[in-house]
């Protein structure tokens, strides 16, 4: 149920002017209503919700007051303007995620969504290893990880013929610096970012995971570059 039409059943019930039976239909169908909403939206440990609940209780002797249903309408307004500002938050940080690549949105966007930002940025640069790992295991028949996978998938001088993906032609100097900046930048993101949370005292806020995810979300599409400079296939 909406909050809109929680309140809409509210301000009914005060019409009634006086005291409204905890088993009136209306009221039934505001406490059930009322309840989902609460779950549905994370407002259990809401002050508003704390408000509201020693009203909520229903027993068949028992009745609500105009003045304590003026009360909870209270509470719901705010409630209201809460969900609002949420939803023009999730809508905000959706934005986010449609300029990402489509494999950190699939990994790390409902987490994000819902507040874990640690754990996002975290899925987000396991999925690059992850993918990295598998290719090099099924192109390579070697099974490498962290930055040890990435030091030997992008080698610059292909050492023992170890590099599998390319960024561009290697035939000129600039060529070379750029495989060589990719393979350290990869090894260093790997290295540094993977797991945040394994990191003592760091805290990750919103705007840190959105720059690392950003950032996560470039190396995939790089590596999507080098897949097809190289023609390497996935698979």
């Amino acid at each position: 149920m909406k909050i809109d039409e929680l309140i809409s059943i509210m301000q009914n019930l005060i019409i009634y002017r006086g005291q409204v039976s905890f088993v009136h239909p209306e009221y039934r169908k505001f406490h059930d209503g009322l309840t989902h909403f609460i779950i549905d939206n994370d407002f259990e440990n809401s002050v508003e919700w704390k408000n509201i609940q020693p009203y909520l209780l229903i027993k068949g002797n028992q009745v609500l007051t105009n003045d304590e249903a003026n009360y909870i309408l209270q509470n719901l307004e705010e409630l209201k303007r809460k969900f609002l500002q949420k939803e023009r938050n999730s809508t905000r940080d959706n934005c986010y995620f449609i300029i990402m690549h489509p494999q950190i949105k699939k990994v790390s966007q409902e987490k994000f969504l819902s507040g874990y930002y640690a754990d996002s940025v975290e899925c987000a640069f396991k999925e690059i290893n992850f993918r990295l790992k598998s290719l090099y295991k099924n192109h390579k028949n070697t099974e490498l990880d962290g930055k040890n996978l990435m030091f030997a998938i992008f080698n610059s001088e292909n050492k023992n013929n170890q590099r599998l993906l390319t960024f561009e032609s290697l035939d000129s100097e600039s060529g070379k610096n750029v495989q060589e900046g990719y393979m350290y930048i990869f090894a260093g993101a790997i290295q540094a970012i993977r797991n945040p949370k394994a990191h003592e005292n760091m805290i990750i806020s919103k705007e840190d995971a959105i720059e690392r995810l950003v950032f996560a979300s470039l190396l995939m599409k790089k590596i999507d570059t080098a897949l097809e400079f190289s023609s390497v296939k996935e698979e």
